[in-house]
């Protein structure tokens, strides 16, 4: 039994290391390990029944594609179904696995939590080293370690190495899912022990982690991570002062973006088209405006670039064609419902705060502000992190459960 967990804790910890190794390509789509180590963790850690609301919910959600095509088909809209099968296949694949891992039966609780640490400690130290291997030694040595069985083909050196600013991928394919990674490694071992005084090594690795990306939804993931777990343990010892630290917050940061805007004007980039800042903060919500009032039930899957280029808003020199925050994939693809799909996660979220449910507040900020680092939600990449989040918060209130 003991060898089994060792080898398990080793698989966990190599997934979770490698999931960007490509071994082989099926049809161009890379195949990496992540496919596998889903279906292997479930197995392990699952029994082979599911709860039968799971079943309604997920042939409700496999539906829901097809209505959507169907009706832009009725209206006389082209749809083309080789887009549309390729990425609904996907997200057939995302609502089986999510169903199975809210809704399918646990084994025995189990503990990773030293798994996780290791794991970050790797991905940090190599990220590290990364930076330190150019900036001292002037390699590139450890840019993309693996070579041809790189995902997509690696982002490529020039494209991380900026002046002065060295971007580090880690074992990853950029910058941004790197620090996604350390954002899941420390909100599942915050999970177990959600304190901020017994955690206070694995933050700041952590926060030298997303530091060394220089991403900064990553900084701001960990920060958040920080502020709503304190504010959740607020909630435990004292029902006034949680809404005293919003208040408090909301005018600080009202001030300083106040202060940023108009002294150092940084943000007027926003409203001059084909800047960064237009593109993130105020071209997805002319791109989600059009889809609300135009297709109040959606857009068919694999037509994203189809509906986005001929609105000609410029990203960069050349005009954009994609969502690079899967929040607004969400409200592209299925439009209102995905807006109140969103709003009720913030309920929940909301929800887990006032109750001082300090696990749930990590599960939904993790659910939440992961969305963000990316619009490839439905790949399996990113579905391997969420289950394990999903998962180990079940897990957690097992083990909770079962010593009270």
């Amino acid at each position: 039994m003991r060898t089994f967990k060792n080898n398990i804790s080793l698989t966990l910890i190599l997934a979770i290391v490698f999931i960007h190794f490509t071994p082989v390509s099926i049809l161009g789509f890379p195949l990496t390990l992540a496919p596998f180590a889903i279906l292997l963790f479930f197995l392990t850690h699952f029994k082979l029944s599911i709860r039968r609301k799971g079943i309604y919910l997920c042939m409700v959600l496999i539906m829901t594609p097809i209505i959507i095509y169907v009706a832009f088909t009725m209206s006389g809209v082209w749809v083309e179904f080789s887009k549309f099968i390729t990425t609904y296949l996907l997200w057939v694949y995302a609502v089986l696995c999510m169903v199975l891992f809210l809704f399918g039966r646990l084994k025995m609780p189990s503990d990773y939590s030293k798994e996780f640490t290791t794991a970050l400690l790797i991905v940090v130290l190599f990220s590290a080293a990364q930076v330190l291997f150019i900036k001292l030694l002037g390699s590139h040595l450890l840019y993309e370690p693996f070579g041809d069985f790189s995902y997509m083909g690696g982002v490529g050196i020039n494209n991380l190495v900026l002046s002065h600013v060295t971007r580090s991928p880690g074992l990853f394919l950029e910058p941004s899912f790197n620090a996604l990674i350390m954002f899941f490694l420390v909100s599942v071992v915050l999970m177990k022990n959600p304190r901020i005084k017994g955690n206070i090594m694995i933050l700041v690795l952590s926060g030298i982690g997303v530091l060394i990306t220089t991403s900064l939804i990553g900084v701001l993931s960990i920060l958040g991570l920080i502020y709503f777990l304190s504010l959740s343990l607020m909630v435990k010892k004292n029902k006034v002062l949680p809404y005293v630290v919003v208040f408090l917050s909301i005018l600080l940061a009202f001030l300083i973006l106040t202060v940023y805007s108009f002294d150092l004007g940084r943000f007027g980039e926003i409203n001059i088209e084909g800047t960064s800042g237009y593109w993130r903060l105020i071209a997805p919500f002319v791109i989600i405006s059009e889809v609300l009032f135009q297709h109040p039930l959606g857009v068919p899957f694999g037509h994203m670039q189809d509906f986005i280029v001929p609105l000609g808003l410029f990203h960069g020199n050349s005009v954009g064609s994609t969502l690079d925050n899967g929040m607004f994939v969400l409200f592209f693809y299925f439009s209102w419902f995905g807006v109140f799909f969103v709003l009720w996660m913030l309920y929940m979220f909301a929800k887990a705060i006032y109750r001082g449910n300090t696990p749930d507040v990590i599960l939904w900020w993790f659910v939440i502000f992961s969305l963000q680092f990316s619009g490839g939600i439905f790949l399996p990449e990113y579905l391997f992190i969420l289950l394990l989040v999903v998962f180990f918060n079940r897990n957690f209130a097992r083990l909770e459960f079962n010593r009270s």
